[in-house]
């Protein structure tokens, strides 16, 4: 009998510790979508969603009223406890009219997610770029480093009557890039320098 009641009091104390566990490190779901759901209200609609390392980054919109809507961008991270929103954030999605003749800037949007990392939010796969693109005419994007010299090409997904634009960088890359929209023909129809040095040196915090 003190052998069983031992061995209660030893499940009962893992089981208190456990619970301890879950109360200082967040609470944890059974899927992702839960996990972004402990902190936002709702989500939308989900329009890209990709595996990073076993964790997911998912990528939705969310109507604000007024006939506005938002991207908005979340890094879940996984363990054995379940799925938790670790880092994210959220953009306004631009709008475009045909009338205009040259290109917009309000087209385009652009939201950068700085590293985390020996921060409290820990290891995520940041920095990265991220926007909504809301014209037809622009085939490519690419952003040119200003540190390194390097031209990416960003990754282009289809949402919906829009384009999502994003690229992981790296901190070697610096904060300073140029972003150029090309067409079809492979003409620069616009280009506009980013700098993010206040939350490249903020690093998450």
């Amino acid at each position: 009998m003190k052998f069983i009641s031992a061995k209660y009091i030893i499940l009962l104390a893992i089981s208190i510790s456990i619970l301890f566990l879950l109360n200082i490190f967040g609470t944890y779901t059974k899927t992702p979508i839960e996990a972004i759901e402990e902190v936002r209200d709702e989500i939308g609609f989900i329009l890209h969603e990709m595996d990073v390392d076993g964790d997911k980054i998912l990528m939705y919109s969310r109507d604000t009223g007024e006939e506005s809507q938002q991207l908005n961008v979340d890094f879940v991270k996984k363990s054995w406890m379940g799925w938790t929103r670790g880092y994210g954030g959220s953009g306004s999605i631009p709008s475009y009219s045909e009338n205009k003749f040259f290109m917009d800037v309000d087209s385009i949007s652009s939201m950068y997610f700085p590293s985390t990392k020996d921060t409290p939010i820990g290891d995520t796969p940041f920095p990265m770029f991220v926007g909504v693109l809301n014209n037809p005419n622009i085939e490519t994007i690419t952003m040119l480093s200003h540190l390194t010299g390097e031209e990416q090409t960003v990754n282009l997904v289809q949402g919906s009557g829009y384009r999502i634009w994003y690229l992981f960088v790296t901190k070697e890359d610096g904060y300073e890039f140029t972003m150029k929209l090309l067409s079809s023909n492979g003409d620069i129809v616009y280009e506009e320098d980013i700098n993010e040095e206040f939350l490249f040196e903020l690093d998450g915090e």
